[in-house]
């Protein structure tokens, strides 16, 4: 009879086993190698294999729904990228952008690398200890080219960047760094061959990517993941004060803010010597209305500071930085390029090769100290002819290490002030000083000095163009100019 009931029942369960297969294909190796709680692995491994986007809940007891947004962008450029790098080098002309703004390729994580363009940048304009290796004399090269390629142990090949992960022989690197004891392969689930071979972790100080734990198994990651926290129904900023009062299984029973990339970044300037001030995460309008707006956004450049994107679609995510605007576009950088002289743009709200825009970071680094400015900006650089003297052509701005830092403006002597006569300055305003006639001149160069509350100062040249009269309705394209 026991015989029996078994050969009736067995064709039953074996049709459940292979249906409950078909809902939950689990992948058991997964389970079995990923260093995070099985309850934890279990809700997302099937989904991480196959995705770079997934969305974990938490449950802090809080007004609004927290999650962790878990981003594994794709070390290789989507399909057609190609095609967009052929047509969009300097095709961008930008109201405002960060010059000579740094552009990485991708390794160890597109979080990672765009974290360190961010302090790269920093390292360049007022914030000198961001990098302190001896490359480049000791200030952040603006691409990746400087150092040498490696090859993984799945063979593929990446490029050295320190800022990013520190690694053995890398600028001259006697001991194992972030490379060495972080890193197998892209999505690879193995836990870290720090743990794998008992090895002692290195101690953290000069790779951004180790502060962010991009790609550390312990804290729940796998090679190239990084984690960014948000009320995702609400406009609300989650803070990076307000990650220390939560946990959230994801990041193994730490405070959040142990595992957010943004309080990552926050780490690193710390430890480099800086103060922070603003330090949050928030989604942007085109997700959540009262979200961070495209007037956010240009503040933040027009304070001098870059601005951390997270863009995704269903399957994908990424990170990346935008670090200008022209109309309603932003100016990236994608993690997909080194060359700095190449521009990649998108629509503010909108979608970069399919990927919508989603959320930001902010991370507001402060010297100890008051510092100088470190770069001016005009509105408009074009005037009319034939207009009468007072005529208004742009207003200055002036980016500053010191949030809250006020600017006086003036026309100094120097290289490019061949024509601060024709000029006058009050407040923040340039106004013509006498008529022009552009068939006689139309290209005049002056010098601007911005000095903050504190006496310091910068200067910058600018070029002023006079257009005809009869293309006064054309349309201007403002210039940025070097100092």
């Amino acid at each position: 009879m026991k015989n029996r009931w078994i050969t009736l029942l067995l064709p039953s369960l074996l049709l459940f086993v292979l249906v409950c297969s078909a809902v939950i294909p689990l992948n058991t190796s997964a389970l079995i190698n990923d260093p995070r709680p099985i309850s934890v692995v279990a809700s997302s491994v099937a989904e991480e294999n196959s995705s770079g986007y997934i969305i974990e809940p938490c449950d802090p007891d809080q007004d609004s729904e927290i999650s962790a947004h878990v981003v594994n962008g794709s070390p290789h450029p989507p399909a057609g990228y190609e095609t967009t790098l052929s047509r969009s080098p300097n095709s961008v002309s930008a109201a405002k952008a960060l010059s000579n703004f740094p552009s990485y390729s991708w390794v160890y994580g597109c979080g990672a690398v765009s974290a360190a363009m961010i302090a790269a940048y920093y390292d360049r304009n007022g914030f000198p200890n961001m990098y302190t290796g001896p490359t480049n004399g000791g200030m952040m090269p603006l691409t990746d080219t400087a150092w040498p390629t490696w090859v993984d142990s799945s063979g593929t090949t990446y490029p050295s960047n320190p800022l990013i992960a520190s690694q053995l022989g890398v600028d001259g690197r006697l001991t194992r760094g972030t490379i060495d004891n972080y890193w197998v392969s892209y999505q690879s689930l193995a836990p870290d061959p720090y743990i794998t071979h008992s090895w002692s972790q290195h101690a953290w100080g000069t790779a951004i990517g180790d502060f962010i734990k991009t790609s550390q198994s312990d804290y729940g990651n796998y090679d190239g993941q990084s984690v960014i926290y948000l009320f995702s129904s609400a406009p609300t900023k989650l803070t990076c004060d307000a990650m220390e009062t939560f946990t959230c299984s994801r990041c193994n029973g730490r405070p959040t803010s142990t595992c957010d990339i943004t309080y990552g970044r926050k780490l690193f300037y710390k430890a480099r010597g800086y103060t922070v001030t603003d330090c949050y995460n928030q989604v942007t309008d085109n997700v959540v209305a009262g979200g961070f707006s495209f007037s956010d956004f240009k503040a933040e450049i027009d304070a001098g500071h870059p601005v951390f994107i997270q863009i995704r679609d269903q399957d994908r995510g990424h990170f990346m930085v935008g670090y200008g605007y022209s109309g309603n576009n932003i100016l990236i950088r994608d993690t997909w390029d080194s060359n700095p002289n190449n521009t990649y743009s998108m629509r503010w709200g909108g979608s970069y090769h399919g990927m919508e825009m989603r959320s930001v970071g902010i991370v507001r680094p402060q010297v100890a100290g008051n510092q100088a400015p470190t770069n001016i900006f005009l509105s408009n650089n074009r005037v009319i002819d034939g207009q009468p003297v007072n005529t208004f052509v742009g207003t200055f701005s002036t980016a500053d290490p010191n949030p809250g830092d006020t600017h006086t403006y003036a026309l100094v002597s120097g290289t490019g002030s061949t024509d601060n006569g024709a000029f006058k300055i009050q407040g923040n305003q340039l106004l013509t000083a006498q008529a022009f006639d552009a068939a006689v001149k139309n290209t005049y160069n002056i010098r601007v000095r911005s000095t903050d509350q504190g006496n310091l100062s910068y200067e910058k040249p600018f070029t002023i163009l006079i257009n005809p009269t009869s293309n006064q309705h054309s349309i201007f394209l403002p210039l940025i100019h070097k100092p």
